[in-house]
């Protein structure tokens, strides 16, 4: 069956052009990809071999699953794009409450223009970065200015889902996918990315991890096996948990695990999802 990517899925949405103008002037050769960790430990809230199902604004009008197998539920917070909110995330998230606590998911991108979403929470943090933490290394000036505005706007787009949360989130998930607005230099991700996953997993959230597709992946970041910083789970779209998956992207790598979760089923058009 053909797994759609979150955000492909929703492309009769109108969505922002890409961003390729003077906020992204500077090169990816001067932003320099970042390594990958030495290390990787990460960890999920689902039980291996689990079944759930995700929900979004394309699914309003849905009738989710009700077998008695499906036992974990992730709702989509937005509408298609970052900083917007999903008209029927409540009626969603009410109804997963019945298979326990929901998690939530939250559209990705960077644009310079978001800047003006960035949160004082997210100002705050980037400049007091621990060493385990701090993906700019020796950035400096222009540079390290542009570096870290894209933190703030991928942290900032992890607090605005958890301001507009619905209840309670088990757990959170942002999606990235190559639907939404993204710079052409690939650094200028990576640190949206980081952002995203420091604020997923700080400022008293439960954790989270990333969902996207392989192609997605490489696109956005550059590399199919770049992690971000911190290192979060993984949730993939298609494919199988086993680490040898083409579908899979930086699971390749022996320095991190297996994805979390992959999307490779479906429930009367709803996306199911399976816990590795």
């Amino acid at each position: 069956m053909n797994i759609r990517g979150k955000r492909t899925a929703r492309l009769a949405r109108p969505f922002r052009a890409k961003v390729i103008g003077s906020a992204i002037a500077i090169s990816a050769a001067s932003l320099a990809v970042l390594p990958l960790a030495a290390s990787a430990t990460v960890t999920g809230p689902y039980t291996s071999a689990a079944i759930g199902y995700d929900v979004s604004w394309p699914n309003c009008t849905d009738t989710p699953p009700t077998s008695p197998t499906v036992t974990f539920a992730i709702v989509g917070i937005t509408d298609g794009r970052p900083f917007t909110s999903s008209p029927c995330a409540w009626n969603e998230y009410s109804t997963a409450q019945n298979l326990g606590e929901p998690s939530l998911y939250f559209n990705t991108g960077y644009a310079g223009a978001y800047a003006r979403d960035i949160v004082s929470t997210c100002s705050k943090a980037v400049t007091s970065l621990g060493s385990s933490t701090n993906p700019f290394g020796g950035l400096k000036g222009h540079k390290l200015t542009q570096a870290e505005q894209a933190w703030e706007i991928g942290c900032s787009e992890a607090q605005y889902g958890v301001k507009n949360e619905p209840g309670t989130a088990l757990f959170w998930w942002a999606d990235v996918e190559t639907g939404n607005s993204w710079s052409t230099n690939v650094s200028l991700n990576q640190f949206t990315i980081d952002g995203m996953s420091y604020a997923m997993n700080n400022f008293g959230n439960p954790g989270g991890g990333v969902y996207s597709l392989p192609s997605s992946w490489t696109k956005l970041t550059g590399s199919r096996t770049w992690i971000p910083t911190p290192a979060v789970p993984t949730w993939v779209a298609g494919g199988s948990c086993t680490a040898s998956s083409s579908s899979t992207w930086f699971a390749s790598s022996s320095t991190y695990p297996t994805p979390y979760l992959v999307q490779n089923t479906s429930f009367n058009g709803l996306d199911g999802d399976t816990a590795c």
